[in-house]
């Protein structure tokens, strides 16, 4: 009975290293400019694939976005005139299935969702029905961890 218990705990040790999820986030070689992500990759790499992966977010990058959102009451829909512009060049990466991010390729900080706490402002054009919703997050407001 000793001999099995020893055998299943000496199996255990060997074992559990690669049961373990990883503590070193290995060295980031490959860039993809983040215009040219897909929501594939970003699939790939929440499960652990493309650990050397980053994608690079340049400053004044602009990407246009069609937003649909379907309500059982309404639905909000804002075609073409949406665009994702990068205002700080970053680099975001998955490790052990979370996003994390960088400005400097140095210091890695994992980001969690949602992103801390916009200010909000809502804005009506004179003259008109339109109004803007702006949501604003700042690195102060950007929730991050060590």
């Amino acid at each position: 009975m000793k001999k099995i218990i020893g055998l299943t705990v000496a199996a255990f040790a060997l074992c559990s290293p690669l049961l373990a999820k990883e503590k070193v986030m290995p060295e980031a070689r490959r860039f993809l400019p983040v215009q040219d992500v897909t929501m594939e990759l970003i699939t790939e790499m929440s499960e652990g694939m493309h650990k050397d992966l980053v994608f690079q977010c340049d400053e004044g990058t602009e990407i246009p976005l069609s937003f649909l959102y379907n309500f059982d009451v309404f639905s909000v829909a804002i075609n073409p005139n949406l665009s994702f512009k990068i205002q700080k060049s970053c680099y975001i990466r998955f490790f052990n299935g979370k996003p994390y991010i960088s400005y400097e390729l140095k210091e890695w900080k994992k980001v969690k969702f949602p992103m801390g706490e916009p200010k909000v402002e809502l804005k009506r054009a004179a003259n008109t029905n339109q109004m803007t919703v702006e949501a604003t997050f700042t690195e102060e407001t950007l929730k991050t961890t060590e």
